[in-house]
C-alpha cells in the first residue's frame, strides 16, 4: 500500500542519511536502490533511475560486482516500463549480462537474459531473442521463474508461425505453473496461450 511505501521511504532515507554521514558506502548503494525501487513503484521513474544511477555510481567505487548488475538492471528495467525508453534499457541490460555471468550469478543472467529477450520479441526481433530467452529458461529451471520464458518463447515460436514448438512451450509453461500452484502465472501462460 501507499503508506507503507511511505513508510519504508522515511526509514531508507534516514538510514541512507546514517550510511552517507559515517561514509559507509556499501550501505549508501543499498539504500538507494531500496528507494529506487520504492520509487520505481510509485510510479516516478525519474527519481528511481536518479536512485539507481547513485548506487550505480557507489558500487562501481567500491568495486561490488553484484551491485554493480542490480543497478544496471535496476536501471533498465525502469526505463523498459516506457516503450519510448525500451533502445536505452537494452543498454543497461546487455551491460548486466557480461557481470552477472562473470560472478555465476544464476538468478541475475535469468533476469536480465528475460529482460533483453522480451525487448527483442516487442520489437519483433524473434531470432535475437530466442537465445536469451533459453538462456533465462536455463537459468531458472525448476522455479516458478521458469515460466516466464516457457510463455515468452511460446510467444516467440508463434510469432514465427511454428506452431508445434509454440504450443509446446505454452503447455510446459501452464503445466508447470498448474503443478506449483502459482495462479498468477498460470493466468499469463493461460493468456499467452490463447493469442
Amino acid at each position: 500500500t501507499e503508506s507503507n511505501y511511505a513508510d519504508a521511504y522515511d526509514h531508507f532515507e534516514k538510514s541512507l542519511a546514517i550510511f552517507d554521514s559515517i561514509n559507509y558506502k556499501s550501505g549508501v548503494a543499498n539504500m538507494c536502490s531500496n528507494i529506487g525501487a520504492i520509487m520505481f513503484n510509485t510510479g516516478d521513474s525519474a527519481r528511481a533511475i536518479e536512485y539507481h544511477l547513485r548506487s550505480l555510481k557507489v558500487s562501481e567505487e567500491i568495486n561490488d560486482k553484484l551491485r554493480i548488475g542490480t543497478s544496471l538492471n535496476n536501471i533498465g528495467s525502469t526505463y523498459k516500463n516506457n516503450p519510448a525508453t525500451a533502445d536505452k534499457a537494452l543498454e543497461y541490460f546487455l551491460k548486466a549480462l557480461p557481470i552477472f555471468e562473470g560472478i555465476n550469478h544464476t538468478y541475475g543472467v535469468g533476469a536480465v537474459s528475460g529482460n533483453i529477450g522480451e525487448i527483442y520479441f516487442d520489437n519483433k526481433q524473434y531470432d535475437k531473442a530466442l537465445p536469451y530467452l533459453v538462456s533465462c529458461l536455463n537459468s531458472f529451471s525448476g522455479t516458478v521463474d521458469a515460466i516466464f520464458p516457457l510463455t515468452m518463447l511460446g510467444r516467440v515460436y508463434a510469432a514465427q508461425e511454428d506452431f508445434q514448438k509454440a504450443h509446446y512451450y505454452h503447455i510446459n509453461a501452464i503445466d508447470f505453473a498448474w503443478k506449483l500452484g502459482a495462479q498468477l502465472e498460470l493466468t499469463k501462460s493461460l493468456l499467452a496461450f490463447a493469442e
